[in-house]
């Protein structure tokens, strides 16, 4: 499937087709959470005759937002407002990405039909038909243009076969040779197997050009039922390498640190960095790095990096990586995205350094920055973004002779006037650093910016931020580092 065939920009569409009682919305429940537990920000679109029944049960099922569902009554056959004439889906999908924006995924569900109905790519970037064992073994032969035309189907209620007299090894056989290279999947979508068509969708748009490739570094804190936190997903690719999930001792009860370390040179000209991390329900952890990332010399172009983090109900994640290195004529965009969920905490840094090693006067050439702090709906919260270029430390001004500019802020529970007291105390009298602490907007959580002369005066600044939060929140100070 080519993207360019789906007219629309923004959220990655996908459509989820098939008869009454096939599993189109199991399946969707199914999905939801497995894409929103790796951050992944979406909304749903159900299609009816005449009811809203679809919308209803996702509302209620806590799965995901109420007001992220939207209906859509066909008032006809479900599959002309899928194909024909999609313009009340297209009008219910921009309305959501205007409410939600930016969103990353829009599911739409058809109403139930008949095996010709398909999806508008006018609409859809990537559509599934949904067919089941009960529905008679003999659906992949009549080859109608939702089995055919598809970019996956599935197969539902595998485990019926025997009792509704289905040859399920002939039906998927049959199905496959009618597809040619399109993929089939045999799936149980009440069974809690969402997993393997979470990766087919997202495979599929990939493919499609809809979606980003996977994030360099992809990693999934939960909490076991002892209480300790544990990585229940860690996948480094390339620049990255992901130290033991470690149990410190002096740490909170529970609480994972992760180390995360750079097998590479740094960021060279073109290069694009993304990494993901989610701190589900209950679970504490501290992710740093070993050392700074490098961003080089440029000639022309730039490096990007993009983090995105979700931190789950009464989760905790201290995000405290070193700052950035940027070299002479580098050029460098980044963006920090935060989720948080209700009743989450969470204390982050964003970093960057300048650095000329041979003394000659040289500056970064550019450097854009954003930080944005949204809630578990995807209200936004808070954003901050920096453009910058290196001149600005050889000009007059606050920025003047300052090499280190780092952006720390903390949001959640305990964010409050006490604390922000307790960081202005904490960064009296350390030398060569100029800061402010200030309120987040709604009252969401606190916000500092530093400046200082070189790395040693930011690390003694973020020490002393990061002890003065850790005191108030847990009672007991951290070890030096990190």
């Amino acid at each position: 499937m080519n993207a360019e065939t789906a007219q629309h920009r923004g959220a990655a569409r996908v459509g989820i087709g098939g008869p009454v009682g096939s599993g189109k919305t199991a399946l969707l429940e199914q999905l939801i959470p497995r894409f929103a537990v790796r951050g992944t920000r979406l909304a749903v679109i159900t299609n009816d005759l005449v009811t809203k029944e679809d919308a209803e049960r996702l509302r209620r099922s806590g799965l995901i937002a109420p007001e992220r569902v939207l209906a859509v009554e066909a008032g006809a056959c479900p599959h002309t407002v899928i194909r024909e004439d999609p313009t009340l889906n297209l009008d219910a999908a921009d309305l959501l990405e205007q409410r939600f924006s930016p969103l990353d995924l829009i599911l739409l569900e058809s109403g139930g039909d008949n095996l010709a109905s398909t999806f508008s790519l006018e609409l859809v970037d990537y559509w599934l038909f949904v067919i089941d064992v009960a529905g008679g073994g003999d659906i992949p032969r009549k080859k109608g243009p939702g089995v055919v035309q598809a970019d996956l189907l599935i197969i539902n209620k595998p485990d019926l076969a025997p009792h509704v007299g289905v040859d399920l090894e002939a039906m998927v056989a049959e199905a496959r040779a009618g597809r040619g290279e399109r993929p089939v999947l045999v799936t149980n979508c009440r069974g809690g197997r969402g997993d393997r068509a979470r990766r087919a969708v997202r495979r599929g748009l990939v493919n499609a050009g809809a979606e980003a490739q996977a994030p360099q570094l992809d990693l999934v804190f939960a909490r076991a039922p002892a209480g300790e936190t544990y990585l229940l997903r860690q996948y480094a690719g390339f620049p990255f390498h992901v130290s033991r999930c470690l149990q410190l001792d002096g740490e909170p009860s529970g609480m994972a640190t992760v180390l995360l370390q750079s097998l590479g040179a740094g960021l060279l000209q073109g290069d694009r960095v993304a990494m993901a991390v989610a701190v589900q329900a209950g679970a504490q952890a501290h992710v740093t790095t070993q050392g700074s990332s490098v961003a080089h010399s440029m000639a022309s172009g730039c490096a990007r990096q993009d983090a995105r983090i979700v931190v789950g109900r009464e989760a905790f994640l201290e995000y405290l990586p070193r700052p950035m290195i940027l070299f002479p004529r580098a050029d460098v965009a980044t963006t920090l995205e935060i989720v948080l969920h209700e009743g989450a905490s969470v204390m982050w840094c964003d970093g960057y350094l300048a650095h000329d090693p041979q003394r000659a006067g040289e500056r970064f050439t550019g450097l854009s920055a954003e930080t944005s702090l949204r809630d578990g709906s995807g209200n936004l919260l808070a954003l901050d973004r920096l453009v910058v270029d290196g001149a600005v430390l050889d000009e007059g001004g606050v920025m003047a002779g300052y090499a280190v500019h780092a952006s720390v802020g903390v949001a959640g529970p305990g964010a409050d006037a006490a604390l922000a007291a307790g960081w202005r105390t904490a960064l009296e009298g350390i030398e060569g650093v100029h800061a402010g602490v200030s309120a987040l907007p709604g009252a969401t959580g606190l916000f500092c910016r530093l400046l200082a002369r070189d790395g040693i005066a930011l690390r003694q600044a973020m020490l002393a931020l990061w002890r003065a939060m850790r005191l108030q929140r847990f009672g007991v100070e951290p070890d030096a580092r990190p």
